[in-house]
């Protein structure tokens, strides 16, 4: 910084970027025409940079104007990415400074409330009172953290997007298995069991098995009442009453994924959906009843033409006596295999 300042013979030699100070100053050449400092924390387009240092009595500063560019915000991550008004909401990322007040945090259009910049690299928030779904994004000063993703698509990046956080429902399954199977409450047995039920659940329908969880165990053969909560590290991610749809399309299809695999969900003789889930399906799909499916062919819905996933739903339409099964492609090399089936379901409705 500077040239022929002789910067080797001056005492308290200082630099300040804005108005944070720089730190590890060092000498870069031996004639001291040049000097080099660690950058502090920052943000800003124009930022001054200003050097003091004293000779003798003498205090010198030498300031030069909007010197300096911090590079701009950029989102690397946001925590939860489901969220409901009044949720704390963490982004993460870099060069956001450290002054709370420059900063400007939104979920879609929407002020995030009680910004804190934890520091250059983190911001906590409160969802707004209104929040809606929609991209993240932060503005410090005058730069804005560019967008690395389209909401909505699964196909880009979704680092950035929130969506609403959906109620987690309770559903009851009934297994054609001898109660002693799965063991006593507490015991290892029935710890394998309800870990290795959640594993075969979350793999027929392609979710994470850390979703599931395992509210009461009762006899009568086995009765399971299973609770599935809201993935909230996924803007996309299906909605807990859609996986219990799911679960209760897959229970009455026996060449489903369900029955094709492990040794407790293939027992499955029924699910049992309450009003509460049938009521949240019904706003948002066609009448679901607790104890059946849509009919496959009572309409045809539109098959979705995409590279990734032509071929991974089932065609709901009446051909030659039945509905036909189409055969399940591996993804893309560029899609994951739990996006392309929450895909074809969202639209489909069914597999």
């Amino acid at each position: 910084i500077g040239d022929g300042l002789g910067f080797q013979q001056a005492a308290g030699l200082r630099i300040l970027i804005g108005s944070r100070p720089c730190t590890r100053i060092a000498l870069a050449k031996s004639d001291g025409s040049l000097a080099t400092c660690l950058a502090p924390a920052g943000s800003g387009r124009r930022v001054h940079v200003s050097v003091s240092f004293s000779v003798g009595d003498q205090q010198y500063t030498v300031t030069g104007a909007s010197w300096l560019r911090y590079f701009p915000p950029e989102i690397t991550a946001v925590r939860p990415q489901k969220v409901r008004a009044g949720d704390s909401v963490t982004v993460l990322g870099k060069n956001f400074g450290v002054n709370a007040s420059a900063i400007l945090v939104r979920i879609g259009v929407l002020h995030c409330e009680d910004t804190l910049a934890v520091g250059d690299h983190m911001i906590t928030c409160v969802a707004p009172s209104a929040v809606a779904p929609g991209e993240v994004t932060v503005t410090v000063g005058d730069q804005k953290a560019a967008s690395r993703g389209q909401c909505g698509n699964p196909i880009q990046s979704q680092v950035a997007c929130v969506a609403l956080k959906e109620d987690a429902v309770s559903i009851r399954l009934g297994l054609n298995l001898g109660f002693h199977l799965a063991g006593e409450l507490g015991s290892p047995t029935r710890t394998r069991f309800e870990l290795n039920l959640k594993n075969e659940l979350a793999s027929a329908t392609a979710t994470k098995s850390s979703l599931f969880q395992i509210q009461e165990i009762s006899p009568g053969s086995i009765i399971v009442q299973l609770g599935i909560l809201p993935d909230v590290d996924c803007p996309n991610s299906t909605s807990p009453a859609q996986v219990a749809a799911l679960l209760l399309e897959l229970s009455e299809n026996p060449q489903s994924a369900l029955f094709q695999q492990g040794a407790i969900a293939p027992s499955l003789q029924y699910v049992q959906l309450p009003p509460s889930v049938v009521a949240i399906l019904s706003k948002v799909t066609a009448p679901v009843s607790a104890g059946s499916t849509r009919s496959y062919t009572s309409e045809c819905p539109k098959r979705r033409v995409r590279t990734e996933c032509i071929d991974c739903c089932t065609i709901g339409c009446q051909q030659e006596g039945g509905p036909v099964r189409a055969p399940m492609l591996k993804p893309h090399p560029g899609q994951i295999a739990h996006l392309c089936l929450r895909d074809c379901y969202t639209v489909c409705k069914h597999y």
